[in-house]
């Protein structure tokens, strides 16, 4: 009985599907890695939230440039805003027309000295 052994040809092919099949299982393993990923960061994220909107005083972040980041339930709940009203720069209408200034004079100091800091 002859025996046939796959052509040099025919072993190329093969290596190269062995190696797009491999390419393909890390790729599909990557994304399920990523969307795990994401899926405990909006996990945390939603536990965040709920501890800042439950911590008994007024908590917000604002970006350098000015608009907030987040306001928690509190703020809301005492200034009467909802999140549309006070979203980007709507959050100033929460304060005195004379408390604003100073307000903001403290935050340029603090953004000029990149010191992290309280108002």
């Amino acid at each position: 009985m002859r025996r046939e052994f796959p052509a040099e040809e025919d072993l190329a092919l093969i290596k190269g599907a062995g190696h797009i099949a491999r390419i393909a299982i890390e790729r599909q393993r990557s994304q399920e890695t990523l969307r795990n990923a994401l899926n405990q960061v909006q996990r945390s994220e939603a536990r965040l939230r709920q501890v800042i909107d439950t911590i008994p005083t007024l908590a917000w972040c604002n970006l350098s440039d000015g608009p907030n980041e987040f306001l928690n339930k509190k703020w809301h709940e005492y200034t009467g805003l909802s999140p549309e009203e006070s979203h980007g720069w709507g959050w100033q209408v929460a304060f005195h027309p004379e408390d604003l200034p100073p307000l903001m004079k403290k935050w340029r100091e603090l953004l000029v000295s990149g010191e992290s800091g309280e108002i």
